[in-house]
């Protein structure tokens, strides 16, 4: 109920008032002190917790949903604006009184009317006015010439005029001052009748009804998916739909996943413009490869004839079936592989038994040395401890050996910007970008690799064998030269030569597959004790939303893709991102290192949701997966366990982390829920579906895994 005029003298005080719908409140500028009319619970950390009676000083209006404000005892922060009222403004009538008046000044309330000017020594009046009557027929007895009520209803609006007396005095009144009255009732009711009204119910429609802080069922209810047999998700309101029940035989959850409607949509016929590479142009590079280490190979053998030595140099293979090389001719500008193509799993089979015949230090490495044409390299990375190791069919494949062992957390007083790089969070990365249908990390495998005989006697390059020792334990270790934490003492150790690590798989050369790094908006400082500006201001978004690429196409969506990512494996170092120039803005984003996840599985790191809080956007067919994640016949822990237990290495993920997963995805559907509340389905989630593919894949496309 909102006051919006109001005029008093001694004789006579006049007020008019609005009663509005239940549902959200108009934002209105001049408001500054609220008292709480609805409790809230915050939904997150820079919310305040409001309780009914409560008085918040409204600081900030930047929102016309959500205001800044102070409570009493001090404490700062966010709530919805509907939860609120004016102090001015009175409590809602009864129902009754929408459409009647009853004017009643007992004896109880003479300090209150002598508070308001009009004199006091009320008397109790029954009298009401109703839609038709005239003044005459109010029972006015005691009250001179006039006491009495106006109610007025258009549509959702009841607006009631009171004009009050409790002593003769009133009587001296105007009839032009009641004709007044009765003309700004006209002229208020026309105004929101035709002007106010239509506006609230289109922002009602879009919106949809209730108030933010008001309870609710926890499901929220999306469009149908044209096109899709629609999948019947926990939080997924379809009538008369009950959700099938999980097979009494277990089975396969994973199998059971890759085979769902949402997992088999078929992407258009591609173009040869949507294709990262040719085949002619991927095989006349392979030669190019092939000839290279050629005549290298007879320049190591002419020198090793003159220095009357034997040099061992492993054979080569040209075949131009290898998994790599399809691998690299499958990416396109929706993924980097498509979600049945076998020559992945194959890959993977490769990368874990192929041997491999030479080692050096990374492009990045060398770049960051000086020692490399720099051209191959897209950014140089930081004091990671990687190696190239290349394979008998000319595949390469990065190697990160362990660091930490699968049960040590990352210690509580490490920045993330020092955290150590972990093995197993790569292979993990993999198989979650994998579940989530990302597909923008390049395949991993786990391996164990003996430094001695598959690292240092096939290295060519001196510098890596210089950095080479045998510690006081009779292991093989090794360390990179770097600008930093790269001394003997942060060298990794065999044991004595087996050491285990992962190893992914190489994306086109840089020469015929340029790619460009980009900051993320959303970066950290890197500093002890900075701030970024996302940090400090909940709007950023607002300014991140003009400015190219993000303020059209969908860079900012896989921005938003990107930090769900993140979010789930807890890697807080995301601060650039990669991208194939070729398909430009609208190219996906590459989810590359991703060795800081997965450091402390009992800590949620919220604020690297920052883009989904503060944007309040996401892809339909992101969120319908999560959702289906989020199942019990699909639980993301689950379908993890299961695609992890196929790689070499076991465990990948300790227990803590893989729950962690589902602890974690239940709060990004409730932040999904509560932009949903708060701006409407319509703004929040963005359909981007295609038509489904005629025949799903069955549990066989997925035998090669085994």
């Amino acid at each position: 109920m909102q006051q919006i005029y109001t005029r008093r003298n001694e004789h006579l005080e006049v007020f008019t008032t609005v009663l509005a719908p239940q549902g959200r409140c108009w934002y209105r500028a001049e408001a500054e002190k609220m008292v709480v009319v609805h409790s809230y619970r915050p939904h997150w950390q820079d919310e305040l917790a409001l309780s009914t009676g409560d008085i918040v000083l409204v600081l900030s209006k930047h929102e016309e949903e959500r205001w800044f404000g102070r409570l009493q005892d001090g404490q700062r922060g966010y709530f919805p604006a509907s939860c609120v009222m004016e102090l001015s403004q009175t409590s809602r009538p009864p129902k009754g009184l929408q459409r009647s008046l009853s004017l009643r000044t007992p004896a109880g309330d003479n300090e209150r009317s002598r508070r308001r000017g009009t004199g006091g020594g009320g008397v109790r009046l029954e009298g009401k006015y109703k839609l038709g009557q005239t003044w005459d027929d109010l029972d006015l007895t005691g009250c001179g010439r006039l006491e009495g009520g106006v109610v007025l209803n258009s549509g959702l609006f009841s607006f009631l005029f009171v004009f009050s007396c409790s002593s003769p005095v009133a009587s001296a009144m105007r009839k032009d001052r009641l004709l007044l009255a009765a003309a700004l009732t006209a002229v208020f009711s026309a105004d929101f009748y035709f002007i106010l009204l239509p506006k609230l119910q289109s922002r009602r429609q879009a919106e949809g009804h209730g108030c933010s802080c008001a309870p609710t069922d926890g499901n929220l209810s999306l469009p149908r998916l044209e096109g899709l047999a629609t999948p019947r998700l926990s939080n997924w309101t379809l009538p008369g739909v009950v959700p099938p029940s999980e097979p009494a035989d277990g089975g396969s959850k994973l199998e059971r996943l890759f085979a769902h409607p949402l997992y088999n949509i078929q992407t258009p016929d591609l173009r040869a413009e949507e294709r990262l590479l040719q085949v002619e142009q991927l095989m006349e590079y392979y030669k190019k490869k092939v000839s290279h280490w050629e005549r290298h190979k007879k320049l190591y053998d002419e020198a090793a004839a003159l220095a009357n030595i034997s040099l061992t140099v492993q054979d080569m293979t040209y075949d131009p079936d290898a998994s790599w090389l399809k691998f690299h001719s499958g990416i396109n500008r929706y993924a980097l592989y498509s979600r049945e193509d076998p020559a992945i799993l194959q890959l993977l089979k490769d990368m874990r038994n192929m041997t491999i015949v030479d080692a050096d230090y990374t492009q990045d490495e060398k770049a960051l040395k000086g020692a490399c044409d720099c051209t191959q390299v897209v950014k140089p990375s930081g004091h990671h401890l990687k190696l190239a190791l290349k394979m008998h069919n000319f595949g390469k494949a990065m190697f990160k050996p362990m660091r930490q062992q699968r049960e040590e957390e990352t210690p509580e007083d490490f920045f993330y910007f020092v955290d150590f790089q972990r093995h197993n969070a790569e292979i993990a990365a993999f198989h979650l970008d994998r579940i989530l249908d990302f597909r923008r990390v390049p395949p991993v495998a786990g391996r164990r690799v003996n430094v001695t005989a598959e690292v240092l006697q096939v290295a060519h390059n001196e510098d890596l064998r210089a950095v080479f020792f045998t510690s006081p334990a009779n292991n093989t270790c090794f360390f990179a030269k770097c600008l930093y934490v790269c001394k003997t003492e942060y060298a990794v150790c065999g044991s004595p030569d087996m050491l285990e690590g992962s190893l992914s798989a190489y994306l086109p050369g840089l020469s015929i597959a340029p790619r460009l790094s980009i900051p993320n908006p959303w970066t950290r400082s890197y500093t002890f004790n900075g701030h970024q500006e996302w940090e400090v201001n909940p709007f950023f978004c607002d300014s991140v939303k003009q400015m190219p690429p993000y303020n059209s196409g969908s860079r900012l969506l896989n921005i938003i893709d990107m930090s769900i990512f993140d979010f789930l494996i807890g890697n807080m170092d995301r601060h650039h991102y990669e991208i194939f120039t070729k398909f430009g803005d609208e190219g996906f984003l590459l989810h590359l290192d991703n060795a800081r996840g997965f450091g402390k599985p009992s800590h949620d790191e919220t604020s690297i949701l920052a883009p989904l809080s503060q944007c309040c956007m996401i892809k339909h067919s992101t969120l319908l997966r999560l959702q289906l994640l989020a199942r019990s016949e699909f639980r993301l822990s689950d379908v993890m366990r299961e695609s992890l237990s196929r790689d070499s290495l076991l465990p990948v993920l300790t227990e803590p982390h893989l729950l962690a997963l589902n602890r974690r995805l239940n709060k990004v559907l409730l932040m999904v829920q509560r932009c949903v509340r708060r701006l409407g389905k319509d703004v929040v989630i963005t359909k981007d579906f295609i038509k489904p593919t005629e025949k799903p894949r069955t549990s066989s496309d997925l035998e090669m895994f085994r």
